[in-house]
């Protein structure tokens, strides 16, 4: 009983040291700075939600998927599949985020062509940094809406949980 009594005494004389450094701290240094990159959070924690790609009609009457969140390169495809083209998503975290760049695609476009002679080819990167096996998934629910022949998934390296600290830091 006297050693739950001591150590009882010693958590609580640790914790109130502890608030105590933390009001001494903050009197001398005021609150700590607020976040200021929401911009981050949000793109990590709330647009995983919002679709990848949004139909849009360009000003000949087309119509195009574009991707449509801010921290990804820009990406286009025809809404309608051209007949005769296999239809390739590459989807993934910071590996597959290489095949959103237009010079990627159209090298692993003009291999692909070169390997199999009379076959056309359509790359369409759907690669974010820092995506997990979740925010994946999300994106390819999506995109077999789009009449894929290939997905490919590039993935592993982001299943962590430091990965997550920021928004433990952000939401308290």
């Amino acid at each position: 009983m006297r050693l739950k009594r001591s150590a009882l005494v010693l958590i609580l004389v640790f914790i109130l040291s502890v608030l105590i450094s933390e009001a001494v701290l903050r009197s001398q240094r005021g609150l700590p700075p607020p976040e200021n990159d929401r911009s981050l959070f949000k793109a990590q924690y709330e647009d995983i939600y919002k679709r990848f790609f949004k139909k849009i009609r360009l000003s000949d009457g087309t119509s195009v998927y574009k991707t449509q969140r801010k921290q990804e390169i820009e990406e286009f495809f025809p809404a309608h599949k051209i007949k005769g083209t296999k239809r390739i998503f590459v989807l993934g975290g910071s590996v597959a985020y290489s095949f959103s760049r237009q010079q990627d695609r159209e090298y692993i476009k003009e291999l692909l062509e070169a390997s199999l002679p009379g076959e056309k080819f359509e790359i369409i990167g759907c690669g974010m940094a820092a995506y997990d096996s979740y925010r994946e998934s999300l994106i390819h629910k999506e995109i077999l809406n789009y009449e894929p022949d290939l997905i490919v998934l590039l993935s592993g390296n982001n299943e962590f949980k430091s990965h997550y600290r920021s928004l433990e830091r952000l939401t308290g």
